[in-house]
């Protein structure tokens, strides 16, 4: 038996049986079902979504206070939901809802189900918590293996994951069943923040060299700055890279034709930290295909715009924390009108993601940092009560992190703050942590994560 044959078995069967034993998870059963999916016509993922969404309307209704009032209030019939369209009928779940509901937004039966807490990694400026079942996290996580299937990965293939900010580095990665996943899916991992000084961008390429890796995945901002590493620099790296899949931040153009030149063919990934895996570019076809037995994804018209979108999703999986219509933030341009019956894959697809930037921070030594990847999710989901936050570049060494809170904030949260910020910037940059400053807004009122306040 070859070790590729070993290593296909001992991450598809043990590996993936293991992280369901450990973690009371069923990831397994719905990449079965992600899979199976692949071959089913339009007609038959219709029928699929209409079935799981009026399960989770009708669950909603019975154990979620806050779908309860929105239904009555929007005049909506749970049990006369019988066809896709009728959800416009039900206002979008917002983040304003998600920051000002969120004890509401929980089932009732919430004691009863195994469930995990989250949060996003505030790319908007304005930080969420919420919530996941078993079911729902499984789904989540079946989802971004699928992706990566699609995009040519096999189990036991060769890839490393940049991506990760310190405290996940130093806790998370360091659990024994992390550990035991790292061996098994045949992973190296390389921490994203860390891609801030020149030396960090050599031991990656060492880290290359040594494992070979035929996929990368990571954050899409990272990725780009270690291609524009290997390009200033003439280097290549020793294997032949077969894909890699950026995610989390939005990809551009001009980042995509410099991974591509460097590294390999990209496939780029869709989907925020409240639901994993919503869409992803395949090796099907050239548009991104929604997994739509993982999430159903609604367009709604941006006033003003010719072609950008909102999207609005509902996870058909996670019914303690039921995301029915959610609206992200983010924005696509649909492919409509196009004939899905010649492609490989019968999903809805999208034509380009239109998300937010995330922010670069440019450092005097040449080195580079992304705003979302030093103030990581961890810290704002520990600690409750910052609402939202913005960084604001005085001058090229010096930044001023604003932080907004509210009455849950406790003094004692502010030792955290500064010895966690220590991890990542101190002898980077210089900073100052100032509390309830207003927030500073573009020339169209918009909020602005990254504000710079001084000329190149």
């Amino acid at each position: 038996m070859s070790d590729l044959i070993i290593n296909n078995w001992l991450s598809e069967k043990l590996g993936l049986f293991l992280i369901d034993l450990s973690k009371n998870m069923k990831v397994r059963e719905f990449l079965n079902l992600f899979i199976q999916s692949r071959d089913w016509s339009e007609e038959k993922i219709k029928a699929y979504q209409t079935k799981k969404i009026k399960e989770l309307l009708q669950y909603a209704y019975k154990h979620v206070p806050f779908y309860k009032k929105r239904f009555d209030e929007a005049g909506f019939d749970v049990e006369k939901f019988t066809y896709l369209d009728q959800l416009k009928k039900i206002p979008p779940l917002t983040r304003y809802d998600l920051q000002n509901y969120n004890e509401e937004i929980l089932s009732d039966e919430k004691s009863e189900l195994v469930v995990s807490k989250g949060s996003s990694s505030g790319s908007t400026g304005e930080p969420i918590r919420y919530y996941h079942d078993q079911f729902g996290k499984s789904a989540n996580k079946a989802a971004v293996l699928f992706s990566k299937i699609l995009g040519g990965y096999q189990f036991g293939d060769p890839w490393i994951n940049i991506w990760g900010n310190p405290t996940a580095v130093n806790v998370d990665w360091k659990r024994f069943s992390s550990k035991v996943s790292k061996f098994l899916f045949n992973e190296a991992r390389f921490p994203a923040y860390q891609l801030n000084k020149k030396e960090n961008f050599e031991e990656l390429f060492s880290l290359f060299r040594k494992k070979m890796p035929k996929f990368v995945y990571g954050y899409t901002n990272a990725i780009y700055l270690f291609s524009k590493f290997l390009e200033e620099n003439s280097l290549e790296v020793p294997s032949d890279i077969h894909g890699v899949f950026c995610t989390a931040e939005n990809l551009h153009d001009f980042q995509r034709a410099t991974i591509e030149k460097n590294l390999g063919k990209v496939f780029d990934h869709y989907g925020c930290s409240e639901i994993n895996g919503i869409a992803a570019q395949t090796k099907y076809d050239e548009f991104y295909s929604v997994l739509d037995t993982h999430v159903f994804v609604e367009f709604e018209k941006i006033q003003g715009e010719n072609n950008s979108h909102k999207f609005l999703i509902t996870h058909l999986h996670n019914k303690v924390f039921p995301f029915i219509r959610y609206e992200n933030g983010d924005m696509a341009v649909p492919a409509d009108k196009i004939d899905k019956t010649k492609m490989g894959l019968k999903f809805s697809k999208i034509k380009s993601i239109d998300g937010r930037l995330s922010d670069i921070i440019e450092l005097p030594d040449g080195g580079r940092l992304v705003v979302p990847s030093f103030f990581g999710s961890r810290m704002l989901k520990e600690i409750s009560g910052i609402k939202q936050y913005q960084i604001v570049q005085t001058s090229p060494n010096e930044l001023r992190i604003n932080l907004i809170t509210d009455d849950s904030f406790k003094e004692e949260y502010k030792k955290v703050i500064l010895s966690t910020l220590d991890d990542y910037l101190k002898g980077v940059i210089d900073y100052t942590v100032v509390y309830n400053d207003p927030v500073i807004k573009s020339g169209n009122n918009k909020f602005k994560l990254l504000v710079k306040q001084f000329v190149n």
